[in-house]
């Protein structure tokens, strides 16, 4: 892929291809998702805020799916509509669900985009480079062996955290204070964002130093939004916990939020079995960021992500089944940046400044 000035706009046939292309993808990884993987929830129950816990708290897909399927008015006119649909889609809480993953997917891409336009300036290369959010979902979720359920809020999730990178990349704070909300109550794992964004704020020393602001005055910028996310986080949490507090919980050693895991999840580590599939984790592309991080560019966001991926690692080794690999899911968002900037710097700009001789 050639590389192009950041000023020169891709054209209308460029662009017109690219969507085709991006919602032709979302549509077949929607497709596959709901047709191979059997469902691990009782989505009526899940609905009707009956599922055992720590899944029932995870409820912002359970909303969606009480106001469309699972309502007395519109859940069978979903229903005859879905009936249209193959076989593996009549359900009307299989047919709200391919749809919402559809729509989330595609947000995650342009989420990404997004992203990638903001560190290279290149819209040809964010635009196309964004896909490699689809390619490491498809391994994450879809392409594993053993356990080849998909949840609810899976691929939700990814959706927000990749808008979330995104914001604070571009320093939108307020912005994401509503998409952490909405991230709180999806998936508990959205405090993750906060971490990043005081990781991010630390490193960003040097740009710091040009516009005159000091490490100090920036975390001091960030501290409202920091305090904001922790209040939110926290009263969703305990909300949600008072809530669903007769709801059976799913493991005996479980407290309703998570489970202990340590002990299960070094026997998996230890079992050769399970080695291709974490090496398969977002794409076989893991050995490329440890490879290639020098190529990064961007120090701040490089060391962010390797910090964020050593706690969230540590923190799904003890609460996690990790042989779930959806379970480092929203690291996508994280990854597809720093991956990317790897091609980009490494081979795409030494390539393209190689050509700009000839075409002179």
């Amino acid at each position: 892929m050639d590389a192009v000035p950041s000023l020169q706009l891709p054209s209308l046939r460029q662009r017109l291809g690219w969507l085709a292309f991006a919602l032709l993808a979302c549509g077949h990884f929607s497709i596959l998702a709901y047709w191979r993987s059997p469902e691990f929830l009782n989505l009526p129950q899940y609905a009707a805020y009956a599922e055992r816990l720590p899944y029932q708290g995870r409820i912002l897909m359970a909303w969606v799916l009480h106001v469309t399927a699972g309502n007395a008015q519109l859940g069978p006119k979903i229903a005859r509509i879905a009936a249209h649909a193959p076989r593996e889609f009549r359900d009307p809480y299989i047919f709200v669900l391919l749809l919402v993953t559809f729509v989330a997917m595609f947000v995650a891409l342009l989420a990404s985009r997004a992203t990638l336009l903001s560190v290279t300036g290149n819209r040809r290369f964010a635009s196309w480079a964004a896909l490699l959010t689809l390619y490491m979902a498809y391994f994450n979720l879809l392409a594993i062996y053993g356990l080849i359920y998909i949840l609810p809020y899976d691929v939700t999730s990814l959706a927000l955290f990749s808008v979330g990178v995104w914001l604070v990349l571009t320093r939108r704070y307020w912005l994401l204070l509503p998409v952490f909300v909405l991230g709180s109550l999806n998936r508990e794992t959205y405090c993750f964002v906060t971490l990043f964004l005081v990781l991010y704020t630390w490193f960003e020393t040097k740009r710091y130093a040009v516009s005159g602001e000091t490490r100090a005055a920036a975390l001091v910028r960030i501290t409202p939004h920091v305090v904001l996310q922790t209040v939110v986080w926290l009263t969703a949490r305990l909300w949600l916990r008072h809530m669903f507090l007769h709801n059976a919980q799913d493991t005996a050693n479980g407290n309703g939020l998570f489970a202990f895991q340590l002990a299960h999840n070094v026997k998996s580590l230890l079992n050769p079995a399970q080695w291709p599939l974490f090496l398969s984790l977002f794409g076989f592309t893991l050995p490329l960021f440890f490879w290639g991080y020098r190529w990064i560019g961007n120090r701040a966001l490089a060391r962010s992500v390797a910090i964020l991926l050593g706690v969230w690692v540590a923190a799904m080794m003890l609460v996690g089944v990790i042989v779930e690999i959806r379970v480092f899911d929203e690291l996508t968002a994280f990854l597809v940046p720093v991956i990317a900037l790897i091609l980009w710097n490494r081979w795409i700009q030494p390539a393209s400044a190689a050509k700009l001789p000839e075409e002179v």
